[in-house]
């Protein structure tokens, strides 16, 4: 018990001891003993020995080692934007059992949605004793696939610019509309007494005396709430003393400043966002996006999200994020249509107000006249989404539209016949569009 207490001693009190690398201390310790507070942010292993089903306890597990490491001073350290996989320094790699596959899944879900952006949260790498485990992405042989990609690529890789223009006017108005909105609660604070009754080694005791709430006066600057919107919404301070001007009310901003001013930061940002893009213009710079050729691998992840296209697609597998990009993936190989599919490479970018975009596949499909027996190719750019309707705001986010409405313009300005179609939700969808003639262009 005497050498125990020395080991506790040393993991729980003594940390700048434990750190140190002077001392040859290795220790494996279980979740359990995290639950007594010792916090380490160099957490960069953790084996599961147990299933487990509560996502709260996976929480919890998962997270212990999600913090960015530090060296013996407290400095953190950053791994730079270009590391390599193999020199990465925080990492956590986990042993799991089968219930920790979905989690994961799930938890990178979360965040994709929370900082809406599909590439956002940490990447999920397999391995297989210690190895990479990869799954390998042959190209198509066929040589009607590789003609008719040819001539898409060609058709939809030419790059372009955009430009804006405002109506200064308008953006006031709506802007000055838009914060004259804005509803906040009252600026309170609660006061909550407590009686000290008795302090002793056992601890203190305390008598709760009661609560009371008050309301509470803010103190600001207007001045200063004029260059928190400038900074964060790029607009000159003029503008803003024009927007303010023209509300009347201004008690809800006096009710709680901080409150107020991170609304009206929001629904600027979005009235600017939402004029650029109906001000858009593209043009073409004269350049193309070059294509990579060669196999690709990826790493294994769930089967799931690993779409079979050996008959139409371009690699005869394809590395999708969704159940609803894989269904329209393995159904758009199955018809006869179809002359080639691809999913679109992450440098496949188009440049918005609202950041880079990367639609999801690339399609060629040819019809056949019966009256004359005359072909026509039809090349696709393609956006899935869980609907059919970009409107649909409890879908799509705000961001997802505008980037959508700014890819449109951009296809139309490559002066070829390129069609753009979002967001598509099933495959048959699709085709009724096609077949209908009630395409996006």
């Amino acid at each position: 018990m005497s050498t125990n207490r020395e080991i506790y001693d040393l993991i729980l009190r003594k940390k700048e001891e434990l750190l140190s690398l002077e001392n040859p201390v290795q220790f494996i310790f279980s979740h359990s003993a995290l639950g007594v507070g010792w916090d380490n942010p160099n957490v960069f292993n953790i084996a599961t020995l147990s299933n487990s089903y509560s996502e709260t306890k996976k929480r919890q597990e998962i997270g212990r080692g999600l913090r960015i490491c530090v060296k013996q001073k407290g400095e953190r350290v950053y791994d730079p934007l270009d590391v390599k996989d193999d020199e990465r320094i925080n990492r956590l790699n986990v042993f799991p059992n089968e219930s920790y596959e979905t989690f994961v899944e799930q938890y990178q879900s979360e965040i994709r949605e929370v900082y809406g952006d599909e590439k956002e949260g940490a990447g999920i790498g397999h391995t297989n004793k210690g190895k990479p485990d990869k799954i390998k992405s042959i190209q198509t042989q066929k040589d009607s696939i590789k003609k008719a990609f040819d001539e898409f690529w060609n058709r939809m890789s030419r790059k372009t610019d955009f430009s804006v223009s405002f109506d200064e006017e308008k953006l006031v108005k709506l802007c000055a509309e838009a914060l004259s909105s804005i509803k906040i609660s009252d600026y309170r604070v609660q006061l909550q007494g407590t009686e000290i009754v008795d302090i002793s080694e056992d601890g203190i005791a305390e008598h709760n005396l009661g609560h009371i709430f008050r309301d509470a006066i803010a103190s600001y600057s207007p001045v200063d709430i004029v260059e928190e919107i400038s900074e964060n919404t790029q607009l000159s301070y003029n503008t803003i003393f024009n927007i303010f001007r023209r509300i009347k009310d201004k008690s809800e901003l006096v009710k709680n400043p901080p409150v107020f001013l991170h609304n009206a930061i929001i629904k600027i940002n979005q009235i600017e966002l939402n004029e650029m893009v109906r001000g858009i213009k593209y043009e073409l710079t004269g350049e193309s996006i070059p294509f990579n050729f060669g196999d690709v691998s990826f790493d294994k992840t769930n089967q799931t999200k690993i779409a079979d296209t050996p008959n139409r697609g371009f690699w005869n597998k394809l590395k999708v994020d969704s159940d609803i990009e894989k269904y329209f993936a393995e159904e758009a190989d199955r018809d006869n249509e179809v002359l080639c599919l691809l999913k679109l490479p992450d440098y496949y970018t188009i440049p918005t107000p609202a950041g880079p975009y990367t639609p999801d596949f690339g399609l060629v499909l040819s019809r056949t006249n019966l009256d004359d027996g005359s072909t026509e190719d039809f090349n696709f750019v393609i956006e899935i989404k869980a609907t059919n309707d970009i409107n649909n705001t409890k879908v799509l986010r705000q961001s997802e539209i505008n980037k959508i409405k700014c890819a449109v313009k951009h296809f139309e300005s490559l002066g070829v016949e390129a069609r753009f179609e979002a967001p598509v939700k099933e495959y048959e969808e699709f085709k009724k569009k096609v077949e209908n003639g009630n395409l996006t262009q």
